[in-house]
């Protein structure tokens, strides 16, 4: 199959060799090729009788993405304990086995869409599943419930999102893209989540658990309380943003009562309205710069701690704000022009303010 790499479009050419045995055709015969593009292709003999050419002429009526969430229950792919090992195209998606993987692939973000067409959501992870998905923009999803481009349920599934951007999805609950409330393995490494929308809590991540963030931008994401990026629930929450390798933007806030660990050994720019962020904030590698966009920008409730060595800048030249407490042996730096008030017991600060 030549170009077989490139996903080049309706009215792509594609030549297969025959490498053994014969093919008859009726003049017209049309073979549908399965695939996320879901084409119908136009079959033809090549030029001396040896070879195959498709010619991709419309967008397959059947297992294109809508179809496939139509299948089983608005959800694009649902992860449930069933007879078959892996997800055949064609078959139910329920289908999907206990204890199996699944991976999904693409070019590239810019070269790789999905789209849930603002009415679908995409992966549901309900079972003991290792998930990845790599290389491409997931957009436009939307969910009545929790979750919109993954809903993770189970306590045993190791999902991993690597080099993807997640755009403008939305969820009638709680993660407008992602609601994680079993998996303590979930990572997400050097992606984008912009522009996504609860109408619960968590306007791009809701989690009751664990989940790690590595070289990750957040934007524009909101949720019913207004602009947030990531909302920790509950005790057991634990939010890990590590700048590994490049700084990291968090620009809509935090929120929840759980914990946030700032780790790697670049700097974290935290930005929008942190108030409603009453758990721990751990500043233990790299530094912590807090920058007030506008008025109603303001730093969490919650305690600060800062490693010795460390430093945490707050610069706020919109509004006079309230912060929680600070912990620690690391260094608390006040600029811009307004006042700062903090509010609680700081006697286990120990380090240095300026």
């Amino acid at each position: 199959l030549k170009d077989k790499t490139t996903d080049n479009g309706l009215g792509s050419k594609y030549e297969l060799q025959v490498v053994g045995g014969n093919l008859t055709l009726a003049k017209d015969d049309t073979i549908k090729y399965w695939s996320t593009t879901a084409y119908e292709y136009k079959v033809s003999i090549a030029e001396g009788d040896q070879n195959i050419i498709l010619e991709a002429i419309k967008a397959a009526d059947k297992n294109s993405l809508k179809e496939m969430n139509q299948q089983s229950g608005e959800r694009g792919f649902n992860f449930q304990e069933g007879d078959k090992p892996e997800y055949v195209i064609g078959s139910d998606l329920g289908e999907t086995a206990e204890g199996s993987s699944f991976v999904v692939t693409g070019i590239g973000t810019d070269g790789t869409t999905i789209s849930g067409e603002d009415d679908k959501s995409f992966f549901e992870v309900v079972n003991d599943t290792d998930f990845s998905v790599e290389d491409l923009t997931m957009t436009d999803a939307h969910s009545e419930n929790d979750g919109s481009v993954v809903y993770a349920n189970n306590d045993s599934a190791k999902i991993n999102l690597d080099n993807v951007v997640i755009s403008s999805s939305s969820s009638d609950k709680n993660g407008g893209a992602i609601s994680n409330i079993a998996s303590d393995s979930f990572n997400i490494n050097n992606s984008e989540i912009k522009n996504n929308e609860a109408s619960g809590l968590g306007g791009a991540i809701y989690t009751e658990t664990n989940i790690t963030v590595t070289d990750t931008d957040f934007s524009g994401n909101k949720d019913k309380n207004g602009a947030n990026d990531i909302y920790a629930g509950g005790s057991d929450a634990v939010v890990n943003l590590i700048a590994q390798n490049q700084e990291i933007k968090i620009e809509s806030g935090l929120a929840g009562d759980g914990t946030i660990n700032k780790d790697g050994t670049n700097d974290m720019t935290l930005s929008g309205n942190n108030a409603g962020f009453t758990g721990d904030l751990n500043v233990s590698e790299g530094n912590l710069n807090f920058i007030q966009n506008s008025e109603k920008d303001t730093y969490i409730s919650g305690n600060t701690d800062i490693a010795s060595d460390k430093t945490v800048t707050i610069n706020n030249d919109k509004s006079n704000i309230t912060t929680g407490t600070f912990s620690g042996e690391g260094t608390l730096n006040k600029d811009g022009s307004k006042d700062i008030t903090s509010s609680g017991d700081n006697s286990k600060f120990k380090g240095t303010a300026n």
